[in-house]
């Protein structure tokens, strides 16, 4: 078994890993839980369980900070520009992480499904949403 410097097993090819572009589509789509997900994926297809695990609570951190920022920016914000900013942030912060690793997957032909991103990215989008209509609605009841 062979480890880089960054701890990743860089002769793994058991399965297929996420390239840069699925986590930042599911990213945009689905906020920063979505991407996490499939970085916690290909962790756990590079042998590194506790990073996938530390990935998937990252995710959930940056989600739960990415909206209250939102909540906290003024109304004239553009509404593209944030967005816009925690995806490539969370893009470059993946590529330091996995970026040797997903070039040698990717090198091999062996690139996850791009529906399977944009499913795990439109799923979180729907989760989020389902989780704040609750909460609103508990906080808010229309009686």
């Amino acid at each position: 078994m062979d480890i880089d410097a960054n701890g990743v097993n860089s002769i793994e090819t058991d399965g297929r890993v996420f390239s840069l572009g699925q986590m930042t589509l599911a990213i945009l789509i689905g906020s920063p839980i979505a991407g996490c997900l499939l970085l916690a994926q290909n962790y756990r297809r590079l042998g590194r369980i506790d990073a996938a695990w530390n990935s998937i609570f990252l995710g959930i951190a940056l989600t739960i900070v990415v909206f209250v920022i939102a909540f906290l920016l003024p109304d004239s914000f553009p509404n593209v520009v944030w967005p816009m900013a925690y995806t490539i942030g969370m893009r470059e912060g993946i590529k330091f992480l996995q970026g040797d690793a997903i070039a040698n997957f990717e090198a091999q032909g062996q690139k996850g499904s791009w529906i399977l991103a944009v499913g795990v990215g439109v799923g979180c989008l729907i989760l989020i949403a389902a989780l704040i209509f609750g909460v609103v609605f508990l906080l808010f009841p229309v009686l």
